[in-house]
This record gives structure tokens, sequence and C-alpha cells, in this order.
């Protein structure tokens, strides 16, 4: 059972870069829905137990994370080690090193060549997927998850609506955040939802542990709708012009709190 206390005292912050600075927690970024697994499986055998309050951000569709090969650790360093990344998008959980693929990356000079090959093949095995796939894979894996926390008190909510919104041009299926410029929310009533397009996945997944920032014309928003509707462009952790998709932007910790105090609390 949720209480008061609890939140106040045991909670633990997953995925992309949300945090919720409330009482004795863990913050663990995760940038990947498949990360994101890994790290409900590493708390569950680490410290975490059922006495904990579980809140996730849910990331986008497309974002992979891959775990290095043991034999190239040596390629890895700590994120707080000032001397620079050897790659780009380095996630570390226990002993255990993982890149994520969201964007094609120039490799950097230190690379060795094993490590560079390896990027290669597994960057080229991410970008030869269409996004039909990975939207089966985001579905298979975010049940995977629920299915970790069986017995455990978590929340979730989505990074912004990959729910609903898609549509198609020349044959390819697309989201309308990938071209949405403007700063507001979009109506989506008239666009493609994924329980159409996977019906039997979609009813797989337990939307009653789901939160969501819902209004008209946008049924399953979250932190960035919510943000974009109760901030100003200002509020991201990174500045963003006119010219920015304002999705994915990583809003600031005011953004995160108030998120939690307005849309999350109540409905736990």
């Amino acid at each position: 059972m949720v209480t008061k206390e609890k939140i106040m005292s045991k909670t633990l912050s997953l995925g992309c870069s949300y945090s919720l600075e409330v009482g004795e927690r863990y913050d663990a970024p995760g940038a990947s829905i498949h990360f994101l697994l890994e790290q409900v499986k590493y708390y569950k055998s680490y410290k975490i137990n059922k006495d904990w309050l579980w809140i996730m951000d849910i990331t986008q569709v497309g974002r992979i994370s891959k775990q290095v090969p043991i034999e190239l650790h040596k390629e890895c360093i700590d994120k707080d080690d000032t001397s620079g990344p050897k790659y780009q998008f380095q996630e570390k959980l226990g002993t255990n090193y993982f890149t994520l693929f969201t964007e094609q990356v120039e490799f950097d000079e230190s690379w060795s060549n094993e490590f560079r090959e390896w990027w290669i093949k597994e960057e080229a095995l991410h970008y030869a997927k269409s996004i039909e796939e990975h939207i089966e894979d985001y579905l298979i894996t975010l049940k995977k998850i629920q299915e970790e926390l069986v017995g455990y008190d978590y929340k979730m909510f989505l990074m912004n609506n990959t729910f609903e919104g898609y549509f198609y041009e020349d044959g390819i299926l697309k989201h309308i955040y990938s071209e949405s410029k403007e700063y507001n929310v979009p109506d989506l009533k008239n666009t493609i939802k994924l329980k159409d397009l996977y019906p039997k996945l979609w009813k797989d997944i337990d939307l009653s542990k789901f939160t969501f920032y819902s209004v008209d014309g946008n049924q399953y928003g979250g932190l960035d709708e919510y943000t974009i509707d109760n901030f100003e462009s200002n509020c991201f952790m990174d500045t963003i012009s006119k010219d920015d998709i304002p999705f994915g932007k990583h809003p600031n910790s005011e953004v995160h709190i108030s998120f939690f105090n307005k849309v999350i609390h109540n409905r736990l």
C-alpha cells in the first residue's frame, strides 16, 4: 500500500532524466526502456525491496541500449571521470556497461578497432529496424518490466505520448511529435494509436499502473505535455529555440517536482 510516509521516505526514481527529490531515495536515470528493465532487475536484487515506491519515466520509442561485452570493458570509463568519455551515451549498472543508440555518432579517436567493429555492428542492427519493429520491441519490454514488478508499489508515466500520434506518410510510419516545432500540445484525436496497431500486445500492458496527463485530444500525455502546458520554454535542461522540437528535451527539477505533486501524487 502506498502511504504518505512511504512517498516521503523511500522512493526510487527510474528512467531518462527524471529525479524526485524527497526523503531517502535513489535516482537512477536510464535513457532507454531496455536499460530501465535492466535497472529494475538490478535494484530488485540490490537494496530496493517492497517497502519502496518505484516511480518510472518511460522514455521514447527507438532508444536501444546494448550491454558492452566484458572483453571491451577496458574501453569504458565512469561518467564522473573528467578526462572525457571514450564513447557517447554510456550507462553503468553494477559492473556492467551499456551503450545507448538514439542517433548516429562520430567515432571517438580513442576507440580501439575491436570496440569500433562492435559498435558498427550493433548500430547497423539498430538502424535496420523499422519503426513498427521498434514499437513492438518497446511494448514487449514494457510488459517484461511490469512482470518484474508484480507485488511492488510502482507508478509509471510517459516522457511524452508514445501511445498515440502516429500516421503513415509514403508508406512509412511516423509520429507527429517528430515534426512538431510549435510550443503547444498537439491534438492527436485523428491519429493512429498503438492499441489499434498492436491489439494483442496492448492488452498485455497494465494501464492502471500508469498516470497520464490527459487533455482534450491527447489522452496519454506525460511529462513533456505537462511541461508545455504549465511552464515556459526556458524550463528545460538545454536551451531550445523556436526551430527545436520541444519533445524529449528534459525539463528541469522544478518541473519534475511539480509534475509529481500535480499529476502523480494524487493518483497513487
